[in-house]
């Protein structure tokens, strides 16, 4: 959900629990407490589902983060310097495309970028970044991940912006 409409229910969810109080204060107890119940479930369910801010990060977060890396990761297993890839892609191309012209198979590459982001995901693991069971998650998402990112790098590094 978007953040503007976590925050209208939640708001509406504190304006329930007010009027749910407000109900039992007028003596409408039965209706006061289904208001006050069912605005307390609510919002706690909201808070629970809502993004956390800070923290951990989201498998979607750090997949985003990782792409930065990857694409020297790319760079290398192609044969090409770094900034001649990096610019390729900022001009539109994907990686698959710079390793054909380079006769690499996309395959190789794709291989090399889910060898390197796991192990990145088993670094941070070991650093107490990324909790045991969002790695899991990650680890599980990293192939498709790699060949998304391999076969269409602009579109994936659109959200990540790239690092020096």
């Amino acid at each position: 959900m978007e953040r503007n409409t976590v925050g209208a229910i939640a708001w509406a969810m504190v304006v329930a629990l007010f009027a749910g109080i407000a109900l039992l204060g007028a003596g409408a107890t039965v209706v006061g407490a289904e208001i006050l119940g069912a605005a307390a479930l609510g919002l706690g369910l909201l808070l629970l589902a809502a993004p956390r801010r800070g923290g951990r990060p989201r498998s979607g977060q750090l997949l985003r983060r990782l792409a930065r890396n990857e694409l020297d990761v790319a760079a290398i297993e192609i044969g090409i310097p770094r900034d001649d890839l990096r610019r390729a892609v900022d001009d539109g191309r994907t990686i698959s495309a710079v390793a054909a012209d380079a006769g690499v198979p996309a395959r190789k590459v794709i291989d090399a970028v889910v060898r390197d982001a796991s192990a990145e995901v088993d670094r941070a693991v070991e650093a107490g970044n990324v909790a045991p069971n969002r790695a899991r998650v990650v680890h599980t998402r990293i192939p498709y991940w790699a060949e998304n990112f391999v076969l269409s790098t602009p579109a994936m590094l659109a959200a990540a912006p790239l690092g020096p």
